[in-house]
């Protein structure tokens, strides 16, 4: 008996498939109720010879569509509320694959010997949701009723989908906004963090200390982005901006950050095309300098100021100065613009700071902070003052500033806004200063 009616089943698909015009699904056409109207097929052979059937609703072994329906993607954005999430789905062997809301009901039917989606209401049905959870069910159907619109056949069945949602490659993406994405971020560097910021940043730039560094190139300039893991930024205005107000914009999320590699995943703004991007650390350059062999002569000329030679030039430091060595040199860092232009790594090379002396076992000691060009290595440096033989002196009076790192002259530090000053300006050298007498 159950295979007569298994059998009755399997000829009203054929002729339904028959009786159906090929048209194109429309999804926004589909009845999304569960309880079909009465149907437009001929029953009447029900009830008669070999296909004989009891008016009552019947139990038949339910066909196996699990491997028929395939989930193509999922809205995963992290931001995206359950009733905000939508589905890709799709038939083996179909061409087309649609986005809907989960809940709905869509109606199959065959034609040309494999299931389609059909724009009419057929016996056949599936309905993927989601539960309390986020987790997807997909729930499947046979209805069949009479001309008397009562119910010949009613079979539901319903499992869990165990889908692992598959990153693309970024050559794979097709949303624009997310392609223009994932390109600005992909040819980004990484750096380790600035320990210029641990050492001397000021209360502005406490949200900087320990965050790794992704260094981002374009035509509109440099971006150094701060990051660390579970953070999240948005595309907006051509550029990577950290941001917890994230809908509406294709958005970025640090995933994971470990010794040796960063993972961002990338989402476009619906949520359904995403990208892994893994970054390994760049090998930044090692402190070769002898310290001890740029600074000679050092003699104290204030309590807060020193005569030393620096590139064979007679020179004052103050307390507080920093000094940058790039291919032409040393030069003084002497204003807030130039800071940001070190700081956004427009300017790069080796810098001290002078901390000013101390007094150690009572002798009087020149100390300072070396750091290497992309400022992930510092070295302390402690040098011995030669004792002059004149006293103190007066040198001449030039323009220095606080150690700490004061507010850059943009609202928006460190986030890849150009410097005010010509990044490509040649820094001007040390200057020199007649204060030396031989001995």
């Amino acid at each position: 008996m159950i295979l007569l009616l298994f059998g009755a089943t399997l000829l009203f698909f054929f002729h339904l498939s028959k009786e159906n015009k090929n048209e194109p699904l429309n999804v926004s056409v589909l009845n999304k109720k569960n309880e079909p109207p009465p149907s437009r097929f001929d029953h009447h052979l029900i009830g008669k010879g070999p296909l004989s059937l009891s008016p009552e609703i019947q139990s038949f072994p339910f066909p196996d569509l699990s491997g028929e329906v395939l989930f193509l993607a999922k809205n995963t954005r992290p931001d995206a509320m359950v009733y905000e999430v939508k589905l890709q789905i799709g038939l083996k062997g179909a061409e087309k694959s649609f986005k809907i809301n989960p809940g709905q009901t869509l109606y199959l039917a065959y034609e040309k010997e494999h299931l389609n989606f059909s724009n009419e209401v057929t016996p056949l049905w599936i309905k993927p949701y989601l539960d309390e959870n986020g987790e997807i069910w997909l729930q499947m159907g046979i209805q069949l009723n009479n001309d008397q619109g009562e119910k010949l056949l009613d079979e539901v069945r319903e499992f869990q989908i165990k889908q692992k949602w598959k990153t693309k490659a970024l050559e794979e993406v097709i949303d624009p906004g997310l392609k223009m994405a994932g390109n600005a971020l992909k040819g980004g560097k990484w750096w380790g963090p600035d320990k210029l910021f641990e050492r001397y940043g000021g209360e502005e730039y406490q949200k900087f200390k320990e965050r790794e560094r992704i260094e981002l190139l374009s035509d509109k300039g440099k971006q150094i982005l701060f990051i660390k893991e579970g953070e999240t930024f948005i595309w907006k205005d051509d550029k990577w901006n950290p941001s917890t107000e994230t809908k509406g914009y294709p958005m970025g999320k640090v995933m994971a950050v470990s010794p040796y590699k960063v993972e961002w995943q990338l989402w476009d703004k619906g949520g359904m095309e995403s990208v892994l991007l893994t970054f390994n650390k760049e090998r930044s350059s090692v402190i070769s300098l002898r310290i001890e062999d740029v600074f000679t002569k050092l003699r104290r000329r204030t309590s807060s100021r020193v005569s030393c030679r620096i590139d064979n030039r007679a020179t004052i430091l103050k307390e507080g100065d920093w000094l940058v060595h790039t291919s032409t040199g040393w030069h003084t860092i002497k204003n807030y613009y130039e800071i940001e232009a070190l700081l956004n790594l427009d300017i790069q090379g080796d810098l001290f700071i002078f901390d000013g002396l101390e007094k150690t076992e009572g002798k009087e000691v020149f100390c300072g902070t070396l750091f290497n060009s992309m400022r992930t290595q510092e070295h302390s440096v402690r040098l011995p003052m030669a004792q002059t033989k004149s006293g103190e002196h007066s040198p001449p009076t030039k323009n220095t500033f606080s150690t700490k790192i004061g507010p850059l002259a943009t609202e928006e530090p460190l986030t890849g806004t150009p410097p005010r000053n010509n990044p490509n300006q040649k820094l001007e050298p040390i200057e020199e200063y007649d204060i030396f007498s031989e001995d």
